[in-house]
């Protein structure tokens, strides 16, 4: 489906011409295919073994995110506020909500699993995706460690 307009999005250039859920859901299928297949290099380096501190080049693909995905619209011409469908303040888009749900979804996920496989950056991505991990750092002084307990009397026979 790579460089072909579908049917939907062929005339949103002209004007006059408006933008729908159909047309918005095949830009995002363009757009996620795109990605998947521009691919970048991330340097690491092995951490055991014999090759331990030799740097590998790693080939992963970008995350998903709603801004790479405005940049791609305008990219193909495509002028909408991206991000004002997505808010739909005062439910000016409704016929939008569920093609936003699922493109938020898709990019969610692809976010998601990459950081657990530890393509991405994890800290980032649970940022991102509004995560956070809970680690309770707060000290108890309720019980002491150690008590200065008298020792009991040893009995005699």
């Amino acid at each position: 489906m790579i460089g072909k307009w579908p049917e939907a999005v062929k005339d949103m250039g002209e004007p006059g011409s408006r933008l729908t859920p159909e047309a918005l859901w095949d830009m995002a299928c363009l757009y996620f295919a795109g990605e998947e297949e521009d691919t970048m290099i991330k340097k690491d380096f092995i951490r055991s073994g014999e090759s331990a501190g030799k740097i590998v080049e790693i080939t992963t693909t970008r995350p998903f995110s709603w801004t790479s995905f405005e940049l791609f619209l305008l990219d193909k011409g495509i002028r909408t506020a991206i991000r004002d469908i997505k808010m739909n303040r005062g439910d000016r888009f409704p016929e939008f909500k569920e093609v936003i749900e699922q493109i938020d979804r898709v990019i969610y996920q692809q976010k998601f699993d990459g950081a657990a496989i530890g393509g991405y950056n994890p800290q980032l991505i649970i940022r991102d995706l509004g995560l956070s991990e809970k680690v309770d750092a707060n000290v108890k002084t309720e019980q002491p460690l150690f008590v200065d307990t008298p020792q009991p009397p040893v009995e005699e026979d």
